[in-house]
């Protein structure tokens, strides 16, 4: 038996990147999936998914924008029965520091990132609430846990979305549902795939990650089956890591796999 037959599951922002790993790991395991996403599915997305076609559903949606969430909601409830799974993986990253950050730039990232996120839960937990069960998981950022440069909007974003999930945790949990949330290191999608083209800056943040390579997009869809299975029945409120060692320092001394003698000297 595959891990999530019988499961309908809802991920936003599923026509790329993260998202879009998401729903070909969730359709192989058995879930009927719904996409939504402002944008529509790419070809070569259509190619790896034509196996699965009879379990998956397509929606335009920008979930910055709550009327369109909640219609939308509703169409995906009346079409399916049920939405037992949620990942919230539609987002951006725009670059700027606090005074180069415009005002629309940083209202919209916190609409997308932050409020579209709220808006989904939000139209699904009345129907969850009601079946006493359901698993939501929250793509949050290894910034929304430790910030970074250049990136006010989105780090404070993330880091709305990494408390949002605690909430939703707290004050659903006897309801039988379950939040959790990821939070990714760099990983090899669209936003990132710009640094490539400044080789100093990409061979910095490879360097920064304790594995000496950035993540890739099925990787993380792994750790979100995890978390949308019942194999994390007794998770919730938690924030997965999922960044290749990133977040547990800084390398100092390039020396793979050494002992470099420094404790002696210092």
């Amino acid at each position: 038996m595959r891990r999530l037959d019988g499961k309908t599951a809802w991920v936003t922002g599923g026509a790329s990147g993260i998202g879009a790993a998401i729903v070909l790991r969730f359709l192989e395991e058995g879930a009927r999936v719904v996409v939504t996403d402002l944008n529509p599915l790419s070809d070569s997305q259509f190619q790896a998914l034509a196996p699965y076609e009879r379990d998956m559903r397509y929606y335009p949606l920008d979930v910055s924008d709550k009327s369109a969430v909640a219609a939308t909601a509703d169409c995906i409830l009346t079409d399916t029965g049920a939405v037992d799974i949620l990942v919230n993986s539609a987002g951006i990253g725009p670059n700027g520091s606090a005074t180069t950050t415009s005002h629309e730039n940083w209202q919209h990232t916190l609409d997308v990132n932050l409020s579209g996120t709220f808006f989904c839960c939000r139209a699904v937990l009345p129907s969850m609430v009601s079946r006493e069960t359901g698993a939501i998981i929250n793509i949050a950022s290894i910034m929304g846990l430790e910030s970074s440069d250049k990136s006010v909007a989105y780090c404070v974003s993330k880091g709305g979305v990494v408390q949002l999930t605690r909430s939703i945790a707290l004050d659903y949990g006897l309801n039988g549902i379950r939040c959790n949330a990821l939070a990714p290191g760099f990983v090899d999608t669209p936003i990132v795939a710009g640094t490539k083209h400044v080789p100093t800056i990409y061979r910095r943040i490879i360097d920064y990650h304790a594995m000496g390579r950035i993540g890739q997009p099925r990787e993380i869809a792994n750790a979100a089956l995890f978390l949308a299975s019942d194999e994390s029945s007794f998770v919730t409120g938690h924030i997965l890591t999922v960044d290749g060692g990133y977040s547990a320092g800084r390398k100092i001394l390039d020396q793979k796999g050494a002992d470099s003698g420094l404790g002696d000297t210092v």
